[in-house]
């Protein structure tokens, strides 16, 4: 197939546990393991999103939507000399109503926070509201893909934060320009301490079988 993945991710807080690139080093993962599975090409990680929802956060660095979607068309227009399609893996849910308005019948946007809808049902340990960020599921994550870069003694109760209505499971719309700051001091929410490695990688897997699906379906 004469496609391209483009991962993009972001740089910014991701509670006191993991590290500012914990999207962007989600994305390139994932990445790697599509291409691998639907022998595509990849190029490099795009790291820098829009977080405005994390502002006020030490370490967040975001840029403004018009200029996420000014580089990424900038991008495409030259890999679209070479390749039918780019494939977008987006996995920082900021990004997601920027990327919408760029999607045409040349760009394909897979989104994380939109693909984990469909199969944490039996994934996950804790209750609505339990994954949103630095939560379960991210730290799941990058406990089986980047160990080394967890801070587990900062895993700890007092930074556990639910708000049910962004989940992603929740059938609640998303409130209209939140800030990560209103609901959380430790920049966390959802529920980190039920994150293990063994859940990193049945998530992973899950997402690859997911993803390829959708890829697949779209692709041919």
């Amino acid at each position: 197939m004469n496609h391209v993945l483009l991962p993009i991710g972001s740089t910014e807080q991701h509670g006191p546990h993991l590290p500012l690139g914990t999207d962007t080093y989600i994305a390139k993962r994932i990445s790697e393991a599509l291409a691998a599975e639907l022998k595509i090409d990849l190029v490099p990680t795009l790291s820098y999103g829009v977080s405005a929802e994390h502002a006020g956060f030490p370490g967040t660095i975001g840029i403004q939507s018009k200029t996420l979607l000014k580089v990424l068309k900038d991008i495409s227009e030259s890999l679209l000399k070479r390749y039918q399609k780019i494939i977008i893996i987006n996995s920082h849910g900021g990004n997601t109503s920027t990327l919408q308005r760029l999607k045409n019948e040349k760009i394909v946007i897979v989104d994380l926070f939109q693909t984990l809808k469909g199969i944490l049902e039996n994934l996950r340990e804790t209750d609505m509201g339990g994954i949103c960020h630095a939560c379960e599921a991210e730290t799941s994550l990058m406990l089986y893909l980047k160990p080394d870069l967890v801070r587990r003694e900062k895993i700890t109760e007092d930074i556990v934060k639910y708000v049910p209505q962004l989940d992603p499971q929740s059938k609640s719309p998303l409130p209209n320009g939140w800030k990560t700051i209103n609901y959380s001091q430790s920049g966390v929410i959802g529920d980190p301490t039920k994150a293990t490695p063994e859940k990193g990688k049945k998530i992973f897997e899950a997402l690859i079988r997911k993803m390829s699906e959708i890829l697949e379906t779209l692709l041919t």
